[in-house]
């Protein structure tokens, strides 16, 4: 827009975060945001821009064929992206079609290959790495545990076995005081 321009000639703009988790655990395929006054529930802003959230764990939930098939596609799932007879698209590439052919495109240009590769060396070392820690949190947690648990057994037992040794001891010195 140029300056002085009327809201009314805003366009609509849109920003999209693809997301292989559900960021608010409502199991939702699609999180659409608009700006709002906090203040004021009631006023929008009526920019026309909107933020979308896509959790691809939810793919299915989506009616549209074909952008369900991309979102399975985007998160890593096999997809059948061959159009259907009936369907009005058959002489135009799918969103599959054309995410397949940019991204063969960037593998066969050398350059683009590479950095794809050290992209996917770098998100498997991420990987093993959280992998690794998690593992290492998790003994830690589980020795804390387990040496709680056996402080608590070791207590319980100490006492119960003060009580056994009181008693006996208790009847030992009744019988020999009744002697």
């Amino acid at each position: 827009m140029k300056k002085g321009e009327s809201y009314a000639k805003l366009k609509e703009s849109y920003v999209i975060f693809i997301c292989c988790f559900d960021p608010f655990k409502k199991n939702r395929l699609r999180y659409t945001f608009e700006n709002i006054c906090k203040e004021d529930t009631n006023i929008k802003l009526e920019d026309k821009t909107y933020k979308i959230i896509l959790n691809t764990n939810a793919y299915k939930q989506e009616e549209d064929k074909e952008l369900q098939d991309f979102i399975a596609f985007i998160s890593g799932k096999k997809v059948n992206f061959i159009p259907e007879k009936d369907n009005k698209k058959t002489l135009e590439k799918t969103l599959v079609e054309m995410a397949l052919e940019e991204r063969n495109h960037i593998l066969q240009n050398p350059k683009y290959r590479r950095m794809y590769m050290k992209y996917m060396v770098e998100q498997a070392y991420m990987r093993e790495t959280a992998y690794e820690a998690g593992m290492e949190q998790g003994i830690e947690q589980g020795i804390e545990q387990g040496i709680e648990q056996g402080i608590e057994q070791g207590i319980e037992q100490g006492i119960e076995q003060g009580i056994a040794r009181g008693y006996e001891q208790g009847m030992e010195q009744n019988q020999l005081d009744t002697a």
